[in-house]
């Protein structure tokens, strides 16, 4: 579960501190930096799992524009395997030259949730990872379970790349991959409708954000744990009328998703309404979280869809937050998401005052608004109230 998430120098972001719940609804107007705070995870983990180079995920044109900082800074605190990791990233980013790593760190620690700014001076604090700039010349130590070099701790790394992405591809270190596998499971996710294709060109692991790559992330699922799609199959008979299943069939040297109904008739996944292909994708994601522990980020799940279809992907959503399986992270505008989720689970509001900084507060009903919906009291600009 995320616990906590900083993030300093990144677009709005400046001295910016979040701890989410379990399940919780992102409100605020366009803007205000929801998407944007999806966005810093799904680069994290794009660096962490995928490799993705910094000066691709994090160029000069994201720094803050109102500062002259150099130093980008995103920290996130997650709990796993009994205990916490407090992860640090911190990236130089000056006007003559290309984005470097100068600080990634990744430490474990038992008993109480420390509160920020993190002290790894604890006793109960063990450093799993550290890389930390030191005369051009980045220094990899791992402490907590063996070093990389029998005679020496030192070790060159890539300083435009995650040394937890090189950790990746080495034997052992299980502790430290249970953060990367934390990260591994993490969906941002934005579903076009429109972009998604009817048939996979690869194998994937994990989904676009707009799920254009849909069929083939299906594909992966089939072949890795064939249990998920018949759960989510289940599912999704129950809010599309006359849905029976999906098939993949040969088409070349593709495979074409078919939707098939009832009466035995198929569909490409292209002749489903908007709304069709939304609810496909939604219970495929929840059956995936449902299989592994991870965090959830979707950002406007209710477009093109009729609150009394989503509703039931709803209560299976608080379900799963509830038994711990997984941690969802919901934005939305939608008035009757609003009215169902806000007074239930909570919600944030995000805002910004002058196009300054992203500042967030807790949604809550004041005495003065008492009686009035969710939705109107935001409708209003009553929120802060």
């Amino acid at each position: 579960m995320l616990k906590r998430i900083y993030i300093d120098n990144y677009k709005g972001f400046v001295d910016f501190t979040y701890e989410p719940a379990k399940l919780e609804l992102l409100l605020g107007e366009n803007g205000s930096g929801k998407t944007t705070l999806f966005e810093v995870l799904g680069l994290l983990r794009d660096m962490i799992v995928e490799g993705k180079d910094v000066v691709q995920a994090f160029p000069k044109s994201t720094r803050t524009r109102w500062q002259s900082e150099e130093i980008q800074t995103i920290e996130i605190d997650v709990e796993a395997d009994g205990g916490y990791f407090h992860y640090i990233l911190q990236i130089s980013n000056p006007e003559t030259k290309k984005s470097a790593i100068i600080q990634e760190q990744l430490y474990f620690y038992e008993g109480e949730f420390l509160p920020r700014p993190f002290d790894s001076n604890k006793m109960e604090v063990k450093e799993l990872f550290s890389i930390k700039e030191s005369k051009g010349i980045l220094s990899l130590n791992d402490f907590f379970e063996a070093a990389f070099v029998k005679s020496s701790n030192k070790l060159l790394i890539d300083p435009k790349r995650s040394g937890l992405n090189f950790i990746e591809q080495l034997d052992g270190y299980a502790h430290v991959k249970t953060f990367t596998a934390w990260m591994r499971n993490t969906y941002l996710v934005r579903i076009n409708p429109a972009a998604i294709l009817d048939y996979n060109n690869d194998e994937v692991t994990h989904p676009a954000v707009d799920m254009a790559s849909y069929v083939s992330w299906y594909h992966h699922i089939v072949l890795e744990n064939p249990n998920l799609i018949m759960d989510a199959t289940d599912k999704i008979r129950q809010v599309i009328d006359g849905f029976k299943g999906i098939s993949l069939e040969q088409a070349g040297d593709r495979r074409v998703l078919k939707v098939v109904t009832d009466n035995s008739c198929k569909f490409n996944l292209s002749e489903m309404s908007d709304g069709q292909r939304i609810l496909i994708v939604l219970y495929t994601l929840l059956s995936v979280m449902q299989d592994k522990p991870g965090l959830l980020c979707i950002d406007e799940p209710d477009n093109y869809v009729a609150l009394r279809e989503i509703q039931p992907w709803l209560q299976e959503i608080e379900m799963l937050t509830e038994d711990g399986k997984a941690q969802v992270l919901i934005i939305s505008h939608h008035p009757e998401i609003i009215n169902y989720l806000a007074p239930q689970e909570g919600a944030v509001h995000f805002y910004r005052s002058e196009m300054g900084p992203v500042q967030i507060s807790r949604f809550t009903v004041s005495e003065s608004n008492e009686g009035l919906l969710p939705a109107e009291i935001i409708a209003r600009g009553w929120e802060n109230d």
